[in-house]
């Protein structure tokens, strides 16, 4: 929804996902905080504790304090929507925890501040299903889109020349109608289930060929994005799509920090094998020696490529 809201690309955070990782997810959260991106996070099945059961809350701050018996603590800064009840264990409103000191530094009042609660990064991890991260830019930004058709039965044969000027911050994304809004106002004639798509951003190296300089894994997903710095030069977008269904309406958003020039090209059947094998390369840099070649396997949720 925040994607479709917004129009900047969005990542979910599944928290019983396999190969989930605590840590990691914390450092995004503190990143993203620092970048002022907007972060939500969504409740399981609750029974108790002042939460709601699937609902839906702003993730406002994540902080990492000192406590004077339990040492290092992280905490999040959390607020419902609707005021209806707030978190009730640890570090909620009328906790022991707090210390006059952590209250002052933190702004959390004894009497409360409505909808508002801090929860520790555990009991997080317990209550809340999952959270999503928007990479909302400043309007200094530039902001670029162009359309595209995936075809059913054949591999796209278009891509974009990306002109970069000078040393830039991006955000790429390749977008598909999501399935909330196929047979609706916007697209009344789609329907079906959204197609796996990926992308591969490609540059010339030093023997003439192309190597792949970032890419987007294939997925069954209505954005796939990746966030890359790229040093002056002109580069390759190229969408990679396994798709069954009826012609499909899509686009390209790129969010650039400097002005860059982007401008669509056909493609070559060796082209675009090329960007099929650079992608794959990409995904498995070291490859599988099988009976004399060396196999390199690009698996990915929404499909497997091997060059």
């Amino acid at each position: 929804a925040l994607e479709i809201l917004t129009g900047w690309p969005c990542t979910l955070y599944i928290h019983s996902w396999p190969g989930f990782d605590p840590e990691v997810l914390w450092a995004t959260l503190a990143s993203s905080r620092d970048f002022e991106f907007l972060m939500i996070c969504s409740t399981k099945r609750v029974w108790s504790s002042g939460l709601e059961s699937d609902h839906v809350y702003s993730l406002m701050d994540v902080h990492e304090i000192h406590h004077p018996s339990r040492g290092c603590v992280r905490l999040l800064k959390i607020r419902n929507p609707n005021s209806r009840s707030k978190w009730q264990g640890d570090w909620s409103d009328s906790s022991a925890l707090w210390t006059p000191h952590l209250r002052s530094k933190l702004g959390c009042l004894e009497s409360g501040t409505p909808h508002v609660f801090f929860m520790s990064y555990d009991d997080f991890l317990q209550q809340f299903a999952h959270c999503t991260i928007c990479r909302i830019r400043s309007n200094d930004w530039y902001e670029h889109r162009e359309p595209l058709q995936l075809l059913p039965h054949e591999v796209p044969r278009g891509a974009m020349v990306l002109d970069v000027f000078e040393t830039t911050d991006l955000s790429i994304s390749l977008v598909q109608p999501a399935q909330r809004l196929r047979g609706g106002a916007f697209y009344p004639r789609l329907q079906g289930k959204i197609a796996c798509i990926g992308f591969v951003l490609l540059q010339a190296d030093a023997g003439g060929g192309v190597k792949a300089h970032a890419t987007a894994a294939i997925s069954r997903r209505a954005i796939v994005s990746a966030e890359l710095w790229l040093e002056p030069g002109q580069y390759l977008l190229v969408p990679l799509c396994l798709h069954s269904g009826p012609a499909l309406p899509a686009s390209w958003a790129c969010f650039s920090s400097r002005r860059v020039g982007l401008a669509p090209r056909g493609l070559g059947q060796q082209e675009v094998r090329a960007a099929w094998i650079a992608y794959a390369k990409d995904c498995d840099p070291q490859g599988t020696r099988f009976r004399g070649a060396t196999l390199h396997v690009g698996k990915a949720p929404g499909g497997c490529a091997v060059a």
